[in-house]
Protein backbone atom coordinates (compact mmCIF):
# COMPACT_ATOMS: atom_id res chain seq x y z
CA UNK A 1 0.00 0.00 0.00
CA UNK A 2 2.67 2.50 0.72
CA UNK A 3 4.50 2.02 -2.71
CA UNK A 4 1.08 2.64 -4.55
CA UNK A 5 0.78 5.79 -2.77
CA UNK A 6 4.80 6.91 -3.11
CA UNK A 7 4.57 5.89 -6.65
CA UNK A 8 1.44 8.21 -7.25
CA UNK A 9 3.48 10.78 -5.26
CA UNK A 10 5.95 10.65 -7.70
CA UNK A 11 3.66 10.70 -10.66
CA UNK A 12 1.49 13.31 -9.86
CA UNK A 13 4.42 15.77 -8.54
CA UNK A 14 6.16 14.84 -11.72
CA UNK A 15 3.29 15.67 -13.78
CA UNK A 16 2.99 18.93 -12.67
CA UNK A 17 6.82 19.36 -12.61
CA UNK A 18 6.38 19.41 -16.66
CA UNK A 19 3.11 21.00 -16.57
CA UNK A 20 5.39 24.04 -15.65
CA UNK A 21 7.74 24.30 -18.41
CA UNK A 22 8.16 27.14 -20.85
CA UNK A 23 5.84 27.92 -23.52
CA UNK A 24 7.39 26.92 -27.10
CA UNK A 25 8.75 29.76 -29.57
CA UNK A 26 5.85 30.28 -31.88
CA UNK A 27 7.15 29.93 -35.14
CA UNK A 28 7.69 32.59 -38.04
CA UNK A 29 4.81 32.03 -41.03
CA UNK A 30 6.54 32.08 -43.87
CA UNK A 31 4.12 34.47 -46.13
CA UNK A 32 4.88 37.19 -43.40
CA UNK A 33 8.66 36.83 -44.08
CA UNK A 34 8.20 37.37 -47.65
CA UNK A 35 5.86 40.05 -47.18
CA UNK A 36 7.93 41.79 -44.82
CA UNK A 37 10.64 41.54 -47.89
CA UNK A 38 8.50 42.91 -50.26
CA UNK A 39 7.72 46.23 -48.40
CA UNK A 40 11.13 46.67 -47.63
CA UNK A 41 12.76 46.89 -51.42
CA UNK A 42 9.20 48.74 -52.66
CA UNK A 43 11.03 51.50 -49.53
CA UNK A 44 14.15 51.06 -51.39
CA UNK A 45 12.73 51.60 -54.82
CA UNK A 46 10.50 54.85 -53.37
CA UNK A 47 13.69 56.16 -51.83
CA UNK A 48 15.79 55.68 -55.10
CA UNK A 49 13.35 57.54 -56.97
CA UNK A 50 12.91 60.26 -54.90
CA UNK A 51 16.38 60.75 -54.60
CA UNK A 52 17.14 60.92 -58.58
CA UNK A 53 16.90 64.91 -59.87
CA UNK A 54 14.03 65.74 -62.11
CA UNK A 55 14.42 67.41 -65.46
CA UNK A 56 12.80 71.07 -64.22
CA UNK A 57 13.15 74.03 -66.84
CA UNK A 58 15.17 76.89 -65.38
CA UNK A 59 13.21 79.63 -65.62
CA UNK A 60 14.58 82.55 -68.09
CA UNK A 61 17.07 85.03 -66.14
CA UNK A 62 17.56 88.71 -66.55
CA UNK A 63 20.45 89.58 -68.10
CA UNK A 64 21.85 92.95 -67.98
CA UNK A 65 22.86 94.22 -71.39
CA UNK A 66 26.35 95.72 -71.89
CA UNK A 67 26.25 99.42 -71.57
CA UNK A 68 28.15 101.46 -74.33
CA UNK A 69 31.26 102.59 -73.15
CA UNK A 70 30.99 106.77 -72.45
Amino acid sequence: MNRKIVLASIMVFSMIISACGAQAEPTIDPADVQNTAVAAAFTVVAQTQAAIPTNTPVPPTDTPSPTPPP
